[in-house]
């Protein structure tokens, strides 16, 4: 079975940010076969950053980076899982549990870590190809 990774860099290298402040996401196709290859970008609609409005009065963390529960404002959270929600996985590097929330309700998981992405998609295409086969976690 083949399956998406989002990815949020900045530099297309590592994993370097975290997805609250995630305005594109690197996507990267993995085949049957296991092989991998980076098949695009999705970037957040600007007009959903626009509409966020002044970061300082977002009453929910104030940094701007989420998605602000006030009325009128976009929910940016949403709209960053709504743009990867037929990938199987997100990698970033920091998530808080309203993400997982939010990414649990699409069954994404969540792998929160700073890494170069070859060794991120490394390790999880691994991890995929032991659950999907079944085999336990702790061999090898």
């Amino acid at each position: 079975m083949s399956y998406l990774i989002a990815i949020s860099t900045h530099n297309g290298i590592d994993v370097d940010v975290p997805f609250g402040h995630a305005e594109k996401f690197a996507l990267i196709e993995v085949s049957n076969n296991l092989s991998w290859r980076h098949i695009g970008e999705r970037t957040l609609n600007v007009t959903d950053l626009e509409s966020h409005g002044d970061n300082s009065k977002c009453s929910s963390c104030g940094s701007g980076s989420c998605g602000g529960d006030e009325p009128g404002r976009v929910d940016l959270h949403a709209a960053r899982v709504e743009l990867i929600k037929d990938c199987r996985c997100v990698v970033c590097s920091c998530a808080g549990p309203r993400v997982f929330r939010l990414l649990a309700q699409y069954n994404i998981a969540c792998f929160d870590i700073v890494c170069r992405i070859q060794e991120a998609i490394d390790s999880i295409v691994k991890y995929y190809d032991k659950v999907d086969r079944g085999v336990s976690l702790r061999d090898s």
